[in-house]
Formats: structure tokens, C-alpha cells, sequence
């Protein structure tokens, strides 16, 4: 009786459960606009049936029976966002009560319900309480131990199958109220039918299984075709079922084979759409990739845990704690089963399967082809949250066999508290489904309307890149026209021509525009040629523009720079010159560059631009990012086609006025070094270029300093004059000899100010060294010159005295008034204290290593003797890394400049095949820091290509400035010029 009343309560709890994962999914559902691929399901939809196939077949990817089911709805219910995404909400609610079922089955233990049963269902056994063996039939162990049960818990685990129930239970309420699942369940998109389908095919394949009724076959089949007819992606969990069902049958033969019919009457269902599927795959193969790198594996499990557990990933860093203590259920609930199906399989392994192998799948399909976003894999998330309830109740189980009363209770309020964090973080979630920003959608409703209101005849709409939202809101006849050139340049301009000629007004709504124009041409063209209009208010996730054409169009495209000077970075990338708009700017504003690129052949890396504003000693700005659109990788770029890329570049407030240079660095994503720019193909001339020369001027008015973002705001009067602002310390930690950059914000009071001098301090107890003594900025631009109000950014760099000891040095700044007597004044005001560096402490070795390796004697410029070295290997294979080892014997220090050194190795033709720059010990044993005698051991890694040619390769190394380039000159023992490097060895690559 007992029993009967637990199992109607249950049933009452998922009944509500239902009810209230409806309410959740129905509130508000209607509220936002329709974005891009929900109008696309409304367009594919809306045709006669006949044309829904074939449209489907041609233009889209996916399967039918979502747009199928919505086309009958919309005959119904119309074409309003309520009507169109109600069809997701009946698709997705049924989740709830199919995860409870699916979850009661896998875990309980006892035989097949009475009514369903002709055999006993796989692998039956019992399930263990804190090692005492109790059947689900509900037999207790000692009355010792049930008395220490609480006896809500007790009831629970001895009713039959009560843990089943009990997880089933706590996974449907996780549905039930999943933001994600919520989410999806009001888009007008076939995911929650991918979610449903899934669970109930899993289902009916376990109750098939365990029963052998041909009812449970027929439920298969149809809940198996629903799920390949819904999404591609449900093909992962019938891969998983059939290796499930493989493995089943070195077991239980007959069952395994009854399913596998089943499978096959599924396959011949899926017969018809097999040909159609075939070229939707294969025009999904042929989008282009929007993805930014690679799919780690890390990624993937970070963005699908947060999605599942709390909506979406930027939910971790709010709720992180929360987070890492979800996750640990998730664990425990993991280990749980993986311990559980290793000794008996059954339910478990069904369960473990169901969530690990979809997932794993998807990895290994998408890691050299990513395109990739947690709805893929909607169709594991039910599994997920039983995980995440078994988790939980196991945490209750060993809470509840625990002796001490006090630490009983303490245990059982564990899993408790940790299931009101996450019902309170799931509820806020939602709550921010309907009204946060976070999960809104674009308001085409909005933009579309605001076109309407403020229509001219002889305006044109330019839609890019979604052709669907804007036709399902408008209400009116304004021409529009959609744009997506991608790569063909000349067929932009061309399509712009005839698109703008006759009208006097464009429109453009951008959405996502990169991906329609990748190389930024349509959108810098248009902005070039023609002035904007205002367009008075924003809308969410979309851009709207307009132009007033009051020329006619004349759109070409521009190969050649103003300005060429070609540069060849690495054999890799040429850069044909640049366009400079505008030279002249004032100090915090912003500029543009636009540089001409030509791929000098197929591009295996990823490659990006460092465009650096410089004075030829310090970066005021640094910018790294894709050289054209940040959606057009290199990888994408064909081989001797010219690219464009419009890059911006700003000059911070307080640069000094003067004239600067934009540098050009270019290296590739996961390389580690930047490319040499060469000449003639094979000399190395840096790994940096200086394109074009910027003026900058004093901006009037002067600037607000208190809306000026600093690092470490200080607000220091130094003197009546002359206020220290703020200041940065670029290193806190460094060796002796190492470099430290002194960023100093001044503003002047009161002008004319004096010949102000800095003097700069490293100071450790009794120990005091000044390390820098000179006017502000280096005496370019004297004190004198300042203007009342003027904020000036002064950049100092110094060395770390070889002497200075290990441990924490203050950095002191004083200011010193010069009065025109040099180098000498009398103090202003009170010293400042920039802040700490901790001084490491570099080992010094002044005898010679046990093993020089192969004795050379060269001199790079007066500092440096290599007098060894030592190869790995002397015959690597393709793709093996060469470890080399150099030994120098100091002559002296370097002084202020601690130079790089370079090591490539060289093919046959003189090119760089592998390369690494670095100071010497990786910037631990800087040439700067050098104490005459000592020996420095240098290692250095040589990454050969695996598609690198078998033949005799070339080792040269030698020494470099790293802010100007300039190799040291290289001498031999008896004191004969060898260049600027040398030779060390040759290796034969087989």
C-alpha cells in the first residue's frame, strides 16, 4: 500500500512537472522578434508542400520533419511569432515526462513492470547502500542502519525501485526548468524536438530490450525516424545505440539482434531522404568556417557544462563557486556510473554511453572542421541531468549511512543546499531568458519598422546578411535586395553598381555582416564613397546604416596602394603597400591604414597583423588581429589574389606630438615567432617593418583626466605645475640585466613649466642605483614646450644592474629641475614610490660546463663569444623537433640593450624552414645582465615541417637589436668578418 501511494505520488509530482515546464516555456514566448534562421523556418515552411521538399533539398541542411510539422501548423495557427514557436514548445515539453521514465528504467534494477513483461530486462542485479546489498523490492538491511535514515529518505530507497524514481524525478524537474532547454523550446527551431526525439527513442530501444514486445519495436522505429528525420546531429545517438547494441550481443544475443531489426526497419524509413540528405552534407562541407582557431577539447566540455547547468558560458564567471560545485556532482554522479557499468553494465553503461559517446563524436567530427555551438548537442543534455541528479541522491545516500547523528544531518544538507544554488541560479536564468540581455534576440521587428517609418521613394534596403527576418516584418513595398559577396570583389563592386543606380538613399542592415562581406569591402566601400545619413535609434544584435547617394555609383576594385612598397614576410605573405587616409592626428583619436596583401602561396597558418604605433624605441599602441576581416582567415585567402584590410589604430591620450611610425609584425596563430621579413626571399631583415610615418598634434581642448582610464592612478602633485597622474612598471619580475619600461602620465597646471628632469631608482635596503637621468621623453619634448592642461605620456626604459641583489626593489622617482645646468638640479617636491620589482636571482656560472658539446670560437659583436654547441640529433626525421644547445662565454655586458638570437634552420635553397628568436635562457640570462667570464648554456627548439623535403639543411644563428633589427657583426677566432651570422653546422633531414 505503502508502495502504491509513493508511486502515485510520483506520478502526481511529474504531472505537475509538466504543467509547470509548460507554463515555463509558454511565458513570453511570443515577446521577441524572430531572428534570422527562425524567419528561414518560417519561409521554408510557408510553400506549397511539393515546393517545401525541394526548397528544403536545395537551399537548406537540415531534415524535414520539423518544417513538415510547421507548415501543417501554420494552416492553422498563422504565421505570428506565438503560433510559429509554439510548435517548439509542444515539440520540446514532452522532455519532461520522457527523461523521468527514461531515467526510472535505466536505474531501476527490479524486472520489467508486471504488465509489460515477457523476459527479464538486460542485466538485472542488485544495487548496493553503503555496501549493504538491498533488492529494489524494497528489503532493508540492519534496523541498525534504517534507523539512522531519515524517514522521507528511508520510504524513498525502500519503495520498489525508489532510487529509480528518485533520480527520474530530479532529472525532470532539471528539464523542466533548464534554461537551455526553456530557451529552445520558444525558437522557432527543430532543437527541442532533437531533445525529445532522442530521449524517447532511447527509451523505447531500453523497454524493447527489456520486454521483447513489439510495441516497444514499433516505438523504436518511429521515435528512431523522428529523430534522423529532425536534426543530422541525432544520428550521434543512434551511432551510440548501435555500438550499445553491439556490445550487447556477445551477451545476449537474442535481444541485441531483436533491436537491430528495429534499427534496420529505421534505416529503410530513412531510405527516401537519403539522397536529398547526401547533398545537403555536402553542401554543408562548403560553408565557410566562422570559427576563430581550433575546437579544443576544453572548449567544448566548458561551453556545453555551462550551457547545460546554467544556460549559457558567460553564466561561469558570475557563479563560478557555484559552478565548480556543480560540476563536482556531475563528477561524483560520473564516477558513480562508470563504477556502477564497469560491474554490471545495464542501465548504467546505457546512460554513461548516452551522454559521453554523442558528445565525443561530435569532437572528433569537428576538431579540423569547426562549426560548432552547444545546440548541436541539445540531444544529450536529459542524460546530463540524470548524471547530475544520480550525483546529487548518491551525495544524500552516504550522507545518510554516516554514524554521528550531527554528521548525518550536516551531510544531508549538503546535496540540499547545493540543489537550492542551482534551482536559485536556474530560476535566475530564466528569468533572464524572458527579460535579460543575454538571450536577446535581433530586433528585426524594430528595425524593420523603423525603415518603414522613415521611407523616401527612391530608397533601396541592402540586407546583409539575413534575407529572411526583414521580408517576414514588412508590411510595405520597399525594394530590398540581399548582398553576400564573400570573396569576389569585383562581383561586389559590380552588384553595388546596380544595385544603388536610380535610388538616392541605401539602407543597410547588417547582421553578422562579416560573414556575408569577410573581406570588409562592400561595407568600406560604401563608407568611402557616400556621407551618412542618422539613423536616431539602435537595435539589438543588428547594425542599420544609411547613405545619401548624391553621386551615382562608380565601385571598382582598387588593387594597387597609394603607397607600394612591398614587404615579403617569410615567403608567406607580401604586403603590396597601404592607403593612409589621413597622416596628421591629434592625440586620442583614431586612424585608419588600409594595407594591400597578396598570399605568396597557399596558407597552411592562421596568420595575424601586430600594428604598433612606435617612436622607434617604445609601442604607444599595440592592435594584433586578422590583417582583413576578423571572419577571413589567411587560411581562406587564395593563393596571388590581392586582399584588402581597413585597419584602425588609435593614438592614446598623452602621446607626445611628434612624428611616429606604424609597424607591421606578422605571425602565425600557435606558431610562437613572428615571420622575417626578407629580402630577395631569403635574407632576413627583421621580423618588423615601418610602413608609413604619422604626425601627432596636441589635441584642444585638452582632455578630461578624470574620464581617462589609467593602470594605477596616482593624482600626485609633484609640484604647483605638475601632477603625476598615474604611472605602470611593464616587468615586476626580472633578472639582473633585464628591462623595465617606466610609463609616467603628467599633466601640466601651470605653464611655462621649467626644464623638468627624471631620475629614476632601484632600491633594495642599503643598495640605490639611478638608473635613469633625462628629460621627459627622452628630451624630444622638453617641459618647456608643454601647454596648460596638456597630458603627456613619458616612457623611460632601464636595465637592472648585473649587481643589483635578489629580492623586492622599489622602484623611486624623483624630479629634478634642471634650471639649464645639464644633468644636475635641485629636487621637486617629495620622492614618488612606482612600485615594486623583484629582482630574481640568475645563477652566474664562471667556469666552463662539463660538455661544451662541438668547440666553435665566434665573436658577435663585443659582448658575446659562442664557444660551443651541441645538436640533438644530426639526422632528423620530418615533423621530429631538433633540440639545440649553445654555449657563450660573456665579454662583457651588453649595456641597455639586451639583444635576441636568432636560430633557423636553412633548406637547400637558403629558406627558413624552422626558426626560433629569443634572449639568450628565454629571457632569463638577458645579454644585458651579463657579468664578464660567465658561461651561459642556451636551448633552443627547431619544429622541422612533416611535409619538409629530405636533404641537407643549414644551422645559422646570430644576434640581433630587437627594437630596430640590426644583427651584431659576426667574427671568426682569428678575427676574420663572417657577416652578420654563422654557419654552425649541417643536418641531414631524411
Amino acid at each position: 500500500m505503502r508502495s502504491r501511494r509513493t508511486r502515485d505520488g510520483v506520478r502526481l509530482v511529474v504531472a505537475a512537472l509538466i504543467l509547470l515546464g509548460f507554463a515555463a516555456r509558454v511565458w513570453r514566448i511570443g515577446y521577441q522578434s524572430l531572428w534570422l534562421d527562425e524567419a528561414l523556418s518560417v519561409a521554408f515552411a510557408s510553400p506549397p508542400l511539393a515546393k517545401v521538399f525541394s526548397t528544403l533539398a536545395s537551399q537548406d541542411l537540415h531534415p524535414p520533419l520539423y518544417y513538415l510539422a510547421l507548415h501543417f501548423w501554420m494552416k492553422l495557427a498563422g504565421q505570428g511569432e506565438f503560433a510559429v514557436r509554439y510548435v517548439s514548445l509542444l515539440f520540446g515539453l514532452p522532455a519532461v515526462p520522457a527523461t523521468y521514465v527514461l531515467g526510472h528504467a535505466l536505474f531501476c534494477r527490479d524486472v520489467a513492470d508486471q504488465s509489460d513483461r515477457s523476459d527479464q530486462p538486460p542485466n538485472p542485479t542488485l544495487f548496493t547502500v553503503r555496501g549493504q546489498d538491498q533488492t529494489c523490492s524494497g528489503e532493508k538491511g540492519s534496523a541498525g542502519q534504517a534507523s539512522r535514515v531519515p524517514v522521507s529518505l528511508r520510504i524513498l530507497l525502500t519503495a520498489p525501485c525508489g532510487r529509480a524514481a528518485a533520480i527520474g524525478v530530479a532529472g525532470a524537474f532539471l528539464v523542466a526548468f533548464s534554461p537551455f532547454l526553456v530557451y529552445y523550446s520558444q525558437e522557432a527551431r527543430m532543437y527541442s524536438a532533437l531533445a525529445t526525439f532522442s530521449v524517447l527513442s532511447s527509451y523505447a530501444l531500453w523497454k524493447l530490450l527489456a520486454t521483447l514486445r513489439g510495441r516497444w519495436l514499433v516505438a523504436y522505429v518511429v521515435f528512431t525516424a523522428a529523430l534522423l528525420y529532425t536534426q543530422y546531429f541525432g544520428g550521434l545517438v543512434v551511432g551510440f545505440q548501435a555500438i550499445y547494441l553491439l556490445g550487447l550481443l556477445t551477451t545476449d544475443r537474442r535481444r541485441a539482434l531483436r533491436a537491430i531489426v528495429g534499427m534496420v526497419l529505421v534505416g529503410v524509413a530513412y531510405l527516401p531522404w537519403v539522397p536529398s540528405a547526401y547533398l545537403q552534407v555536402q553542401r554543408l562541407f562548403h560553408v565557410p568556417d566562422f570559427w576563430k582557431g581550433q575546437l579544443s577539447l576544453s572548449f567544448l566540455l566548458e561551453h556545453v557544462f555551462a550551457a547545460f547547468a546554467f544556460g549559457q558560458y558567460p553564466v561561469l564567471d558570475r557563479y563560478m563557486a557555484v559552478a565548480i560545485v556543480v560540476a563536482a556532482v556531475l563528477l561524483a554522479g560520473l564516477a558513480v556510473l562508470a563504477r556502477q557499468a564497469l560491474r554490471r553494465g545495464g542501465g548504467e553503461l546505457f546512460v554513461l554511453g548516452y551522454l559521453l559517446m554523442p558528445l565525443a563524436a561530435l569532437y572528433a567530427i569537428l576538431v579540423q572542421n569547426p562549426k560548432f555551438t552547444e545546440r548541436y548537442l541539445i540531444m544529450i543534455a536529459p542524460p546530463f541531468y540524470l548524471v547530475l541528479a544520480l550525483g546529487l541522491l548518491e551525495l544524500a545516500r552516504w550522507a545518510a549511512g554516516l554514524r554521528q547523528a550531527w554528521a548525518r544531518w550536516t551531510g544531508l544538507l549538503t546535496p540540499a543546499i547545493i540543489a537550492v544554488l542551482l534551482l536559485v541560479t536556474s530560476f535566475g536564468q530564466l528569468w533572464q531568458v524572458y527579460y535579460g540581455p543575454g538571450y536577446r534576440k535581433e530586433d528585426n521587428r524594430g528595425a524593420t519598422a523603423y525603415i518603414e517609418q522613415h521611407y523616401q521613394p527612391g530608397d533601396v534596403v541592402i540586407l546583409m546578411m539575413d534575407p529572411y527576418s526583414f521580408p517576414y516584418y514588412l508590411h510595405s513595398n520597399i525594394p530590398w535586395v540581399t548582398l553576400q559577396p564573400g570573396n569576389d570583389l569585383d562581383g561586389a563592386a559590380s552588384s553595388l553598381n546596380a544595385i544603388l543606380a536610380g535610388h538616392t538613399r541605401a539602407w543597410m542592415l547588417l547582421w553578422n555582416a562579416d560573414w556575408a562581406d569577410p573581406t570588409g569591402y562592400v561595407r568600406q566601400s560604401m563608407a568611402t564613397a557616400y556621407p551618412r545619413a542618422p539613423v536616431t535609434r539602435g537595435f539589438d544584435g543588428l547594425e542599420l546604416k544609411l547613405f545619401d547617394l548624391d553621386h551615382p555609383p562608380r565601385f571598382s576594385v582598387r588593387v594597387t596602394p597609394s603607397n607600394p612598397d612591398p614587404v615579403d614576410f617569410g615567403n608567406r605573405l607580401q604586403l603590396l603597400g597601404y592607403d593612409l587616409p589621413r597622416s596628421t592626428i591629434a592625440s586620442g583619436q583614431t586612424g585608419d591604414i588600409n594595407l594591400y596583401w597578396k598570399p605568396m602561396q597557399q596558407l597552411d597558418h592562421d596568420y595575424i597583423v601586430s600594428l604598433r604605433l612606435t617612436d622607434g624605441t617604445f609601442y604607444y599602441w599595440r592592435h594584433d588581429g586578422r590583417p582583413a576581416a576578423d571572419t577571413y582567415p589567411t587560411t581562406s585567402w587564395p593563393a596571388g589574389q590581392v586582399v584588402t584590410g581597413d585597419l584602425p589604430f588609435a593614438v592614446p591620450v598623452g602621446t607626445p606630438p611628434g612624428t611616429y611610425a606604424l609597424e607591421i609584425g606578422v605571425y602565425g596563430q600557435g606558431v610562437g615567432s613572428d615571420l622575417d621579413v626578407l629580402k630577395d626571399r631569403k635574407v632576413p631583415l627583421g621580423t618588423s617593418v615601418k610602413v608609413a610615418s604619422v604626425t601627432v598634434t596636441v589635441p584642444s581642448p585638452p582632455p578630461d583626466p578624470s574620464k581617462i582610464d589609467l593602470p594605477e592612478r596616482r593624482n600626485v602633485a609633484v609640484s604647483a605645475d605638475l601632477e603625476l597622474l598615474g604611472s605602470t612598471l611593464s616587468s615586476l619580475r626580472t633578472p639582473p640585466g633585464g628591462t623595465v619600461d617606466a610609463t609616467l602620465w603628467w599633466r601640466a597646471q601651470n605653464t611655462p613649466l621649467p626644464p623638468y628632469r627624471i631620475q629614476l631608482q632601484v632600491q633594495n635596503g642599503s643598495y640605490s642605483r639611478t638608473v635613469v637621468d633625462e628629460a621627459p621623453d627622452a628630451g624630444t619634448y622638453a617641459t618647456s614646450r608643454w601647454t596648460t592642461g596638456q597630458i603627456v605620456v613619458d616612457k623611460h626604459r632601464f636595465v637592472i644592474p648585473p649587481d643589483a641583489p635578489p629580492g623586492p626593489a622599489r622602484i623611486s622617482l624623483r624630479v629634478l629641475n634642471a634650471n639649464g645646468s645639464g644633468t644636475t638640479g635641485a629636487p621637486v617636491g617629495s620622492p614618488v614610490d612606482l612600485g615594486p620589482v623583484t629582482v630574481l636571482d640568475r645563477p652566474v656560472q664562471l667556469t666552463p660546463p662539463p660538455n661544451l658539446g662541438t668547440p666553435v670560437n665566434w665573436t658577435f659583436g663585443t659582448f658575446a663569444r659562442l664557444v660551443g654547441f651541441s645538436l640533438s640529433e644530426a639526422a632528423p626525421r620530418p615533423g621530429d623537433h631538433l633540440a639545440l644547445t649553445l654555449y657563450w662565454k660573456a665579454l662583457a655586458s651588453s649595456g641597455d640593450v639586451g639583444f635576441t638570437v636568432f636560430t633557423h634552420l636553412l633548406d637547400q635553397h637558403g629558406l627558413i624552414a624552422a626558426q626560433q628568436d629569443q634572449p639568450p635562457g628565454g629571457g632569463n640570462n638577458p645579454t644585458s645582465g651579463w657579468i664578464t667570464g660567465e658561461y651561459i648554456v642556451d636551448h633552443y627548439d627547431l619544429a622541422i615541417k612533416p611535409d619538409a623535403a629530405p636533404g641537407s639543411y643549414q644551422i645559422e644563428v646570430g644576434m640581433y637589436n630587437p627594437s630596430t633589427g640590426v644583427r651584431l657583426p659576426a667574427r671568426g677566432a682569428a678575427g676574420e668578418d663572417t657577416g652578420d651570422r654563422v654557419i654552425l653546422a649541417t643536418v641531414q633531414v631524411k
